[in-house]
């Protein structure tokens, strides 16, 4: 035999016995086995006893119970207002008891996009998707004296 084709023989001979192995191995591990699952429970006195289901699930019965189900998804695109918050901050400079408004709340707005399904009539999940901030609130700042009060 010339070289070529020797060659040819030993890197066809090696991927062969290396598939083999490979399937060697995951048959030594099982892989490829389906093993059936029993339940088995113990009473007192250590008998045995194999449970069996004896509630069987039809799967063409729950296929076609699941295609009958009215399920619709709806995407609404709405436009929220964003309420400040109001901060109270203590000043000393103010007199005792009196209240002072030095920055004005104004309130924000948001375009929120959500995904709603529905069962039926029912709403079963809601699902903000996106969310853009177009204007955002400005907080109110209230400030409460604490200092002396003037005679």
């Amino acid at each position: 035999m010339n070289k070529k084709k020797y060659d040819k023989l030993i890197v066809i001979f090696t991927i062969i016995l290396f598939f083999a192995l490979l399937y060697f191995c995951v048959n030594l591990w099982g892989l490829l086995d389906y093993k059936k699952v029993q339940a088995v429970t113990t009473s007192n006195d250590e008998k045995l006893e194999v449970l069996e289901n004896k509630n069987p699930i039809d799967i063409d019965k729950l296929i076609e119970k699941n295609k009958n189900i009215d399920i619709r998804e709806e995407m609404i695109y709405e436009k929220q207002d964003l309420e400040y918050t109001t901060e109270y901050k203590n000043n000393d400079k103010l007199p005792s008891g009196t209240i002072h408004v030095s920055q004005l709340g104004i309130t924000g707005s948001q375009d929120v996009i959500t995904i709603k399904k529905y069962e039926g009539d029912e709403l079963i999940s809601e699902q903000i998707v996106a969310s853009n901030i177009i204007i955002a609130p400005i907080n109110k700042v209230v400030e409460i004296g604490t200092g002396r009060r003037k005679k």
